[in-house]
């Protein structure tokens, strides 16, 4: 199984407890990021196989799949003090437009004032100009 190794959560936790670290009430929420829009993984049939792959590795099925490109959306509104883990939370629960909509009448910025837009705009722009 591909995400085997990640979700295993006695195993990190008996790792960190190794190495001196201690946790009580430690609530883990695993999530896998990934560089492709993976929108069949999120919901429906294929996560449905995925969660009865791990039940019979006898691995927690409560894991989240973010696309990077989620986290570079979220990013102006996270630097404007939105919370990164409730952010994460509603993804979970909620579709990713509804969640930044949210995240823009909660903070009042847009995805122009984040850092990021910023490259993004100078790598389009040398692009026009090496295309003239």
């Amino acid at each position: 199984m591909v995400f085997s190794d990640f979700a295993r959560e006695p195993d990190f936790l008996q790792r960190n407890q190794s190495i001196g670290f201690s946790y009580t009430n430690i609530k883990l929420k695993k999530i896998v990021v990934t560089f492709d829009n993976l929108r069949g993984l999120k919901e429906g049939p294929l996560r449905g196989w995925v969660n009865r792959e791990y039940k019979k590795e006898k691995i927690n099925s409560d894991w989240q799949i973010l696309w990077v490109g989620d986290f570079e959306n979220i990013q102006p509104y996270i630097t404007q003090g939105a919370n990164f883990w409730e952010v994460l939370s509603d993804f979970d629960k909620k579709r990713s437009i509804d969640v930044l909509n949210e995240l823009v009448s909660k903070t009042h910025v847009t995805y122009h004032h984040g850092f990021l837009h910023k490259f993004k705009m100078d790598f389009i722009n040398n692009l026009i100009k090496k295309q003239r």
